[in-house]
């Protein structure tokens, strides 16, 4: 399970890093045959799914802790999976914090909900596009400020 996984990560992680480094991130698997996207979420960002018939964005946000900042026995009691049912024309979108924290030339953050207003607003029928959108208006708000973090972003579009 993605949980397990994560898990035993982070019991490897822990084990071979020095203290203060620590890694976010989402572990999940899409079952196609069973229509159904099972994750866990080590401190990472929420998942975002944009559902086909409603259009609207649904924020999953299980508990997790980020790998290696603790052994182990806090890690796994935290850390939960979850499982959502997925139809043909959803969309997940799975993101770094350098999109919501992007700063314009005030200082102001993009913010999840001006992200989140955006995936439910823009009705573009392909992954790749509405990456691009998205990415777009952000390049729009921050204007000539300098990025100050990564920027990383998985749109899955099933089909």
């Amino acid at each position: 399970s993605p949980k397990d996984v994560l898990v035993r990560i982070n019991r490897l992680f822990y084990e071979n890093v020095e203290r203060g480094h620590f890694i976010s991130m989402i572990y999940g698997v899409f079952d196609m045959d069973r229509m159904t996207f099972t994750f866990a979420r080590a401190g990472h960002n929420p998942v975002v799914v944009r559902r086909a018939q409603s259009g609207k964005g649904e924020v999953l946000c299980p508990k997790g802790i980020a790998l290696g900042l603790e052994g182990g026995e806090i890690f796994s009691q935290v850390i939960e999976e979850q499982k959502v049912k997925i139809r043909s024309g959803d969309f997940f979108i799975l993101y770094t914090d350098g999109f919501t924290e992007a700063m314009d030339r005030h200082k102001f953050e993009f913010g999840e909900e001006r992200l989140y207003e955006l995936i439910e607003k823009d009705a573009e029928p392909f992954a790749d596009r509405l990456a691009d959108v998205i990415v777009k208006k952000i390049k729009s708000f921050v204007g000539n400020t300098p990025q100050h973090d990564d920027m990383t972003m998985v749109v899955v579009h099933v089909i």
